[in-house]
């Protein structure tokens, strides 16, 4: 959820600063300054950060660089949850060692995961199951990709939990209900 908070953030924020630029009654341009910080604005407020309205509306694109930065955060977390919580608390269930419980979806995951923290981005060795990113590729997933691998990642949680368990979780990110 905390992707798809940031995203609609990210898009509030842009759409905010359109509509001041757009007002000619608040002589706000592209250039003007926007402030960030704990204090009501005016002299003397504290701030914690100071960039340009057309920079903030960049960082906030559709495709931009917020966008991307949560998404590579999505990744690092969902896959710290795979290998530290997870895939142990399977293995101890099952009484046999971590290193039993294999996935090549989640393999793929930590292949993402690497590129995002340790290669700038760059994808740097072939997938087996996910082909979101191919090769030489960055890892700059959109919503529709990052919907793609979550949906991946949860059928491969249902998957371990029939060949392991036996159990039929029948987990899908649907909604089933009209509330």
């Amino acid at each position: 959820m905390l992707y798809v908070d940031a995203v609609r953030g990210f898009k509030n924020t842009a759409e905010a600063l359109q509509e001041a630029v757009a007002n000619p009654a608040l002589a706000t341009t592209l250039d003007s300054w926007n402030w960030y910080g704990l204090d009501p604005p005016g002299v003397g407020a504290r701030y914690v950060g100071v960039i340009k309205i057309r920079e903030t509306l960049a960082r906030n694109a559709a495709n931009g660089p917020n966008k991307i930065a949560m998404a590579r955060s999505s990744i690092l977390t969902a896959y710290a949850a795979w290998e530290h919580e997870t895939r142990p608390a399977l293995a101890a269930e099952l009484g046999i060692d971590t290193n039993r419980i294999t996935s090549p979806t989640f393999g793929d995951l930590n292949k993402y995961r690497q590129a995002v923290a340790h290669v700038s981005g760059r994808l740097d060795r072939a997938t087996e199951v996910l082909n979101l990113v191919a090769v030489g590729d960055n890892v700059d997933l959109d919503e529709v990709a990052l919907t793609t691998l979550f949906d991946a990642l949860v059928l491969e949680v249902n998957r371990l939990a029939e060949a392991h368990c036996g159990l039929q979780l029948g987990h899908l990110f649907v909604k089933r209900t009209t509330h």
